[in-house]
C-alpha cells in the first residue's frame, strides 16, 4: 500500500510549523523586549540544534525506523513551538530554539528517509511533490501567522492551535508509514 498521499501531509505540516514560527518573530521579539541583534543570535541556536541532530538521525532511522523517529521528533517540535511563545527572555528562547532545531532538523531527515523509501518502492518520482507540499505548508503557515497577527490573536493561543493540528496530522500520517528497514 502506498504511503505517498499522507506523506505529502507530513511535509506540508513541517513547512507550516516552521513558517508559523517565522511569521510571528516580530511579536516574539516585542514580547521579549529585545533587539533584532539579540534575537538574531538566539535564532542561530535553531540552526545549531539542527546541525547537531541531523547526522544522528540516519542511524536512529536505521535502528528504529523512520516512523518512530518522526514520531520522536515531530511531536516534540510541535511542543517546542508552544514553549517558544512562553520564553521569558532571549537566553531561554535561545535554549528552546536549540531543542526546536534539533527536533525539527531530525524530523526533516527522517521524513525524507521515508519519502525516499516510498519513492523507490513505488518506482515513481514523489520527492519533488513532497518538497512542493513543504512549500505549500510554508505558504499556508506564513499566511495564517500574518492573519493571526492582523487579527490580534496572541502568539501562545496561535502556537497551541498549530501544535495540536500538527500533532494530530503527524499521528494520522504515521499510520501509513512503512518500515524501510524490512528486507
Amino acid at each position: 500500500r502506498s504511503t505517498a498521499g499522507l506523506s505529502v501531509l507530513l511535509f506540508a505540516l513541517s513547512g507550516g510549523l516552521g513558517a508559523t514560527w517565522v511569521a510571528r518573530l516580530p511579536t516574539v521579539r516585542d514580547q521579549l523586549g529585545t533587539d533584532t541583534a539579540a534575537l538574531g543570535l538566539a535564532l542561530l541556536c535553531m540552526g545549531l540544534g539542527a546541525i547537531l541532530a541531523m547526522p544522528l538521525t540516519g542511524p536512529l532511522c536505521a535502528r528504529y525506523g523512520s516512523r518512530r523517529t518522526v514520531a520522536a521528533t515531530a511531536l516534540p517540535a510541535a511542543g517546542f513551538l508552544v514553549t517558544l511563545s512562553l520564553a521569558p527572555n532571549v537566553v531561554v528562547l535561545a535554549v528552546l530554539l536549540l531543542g526546536m532545531g534539533a527536533c525539527y532538523g531530525a524530523w526533516d531527515v527522517a521524513m525524507n528517509i521515508q519519502g525516499s523509501y516510498v519513492e523507490r518502492a513505488a518506482d515513481r518520482p514523489w520527492m519533488s511533490r513532497y518538497h512542493a507540499c513543504w512549500s505549500v505548508g510554508s505558504i499556508v503557515g506564513a499566511a495564517l501567522g500574518a492573519l493571526a497577527a492582523w487579527a490580534g490573536l496572541g502568539v501562545t493561543p496561535q502556537f497551541v492551535l498549530v501544535a495540536v493540528l500538527v500533532g494530530a496530522g503527524v499521528l494520522l500520517a504515521l499510520r501509513t508509514f512503512v518500515d524501510e528497514r524490512a528486507p
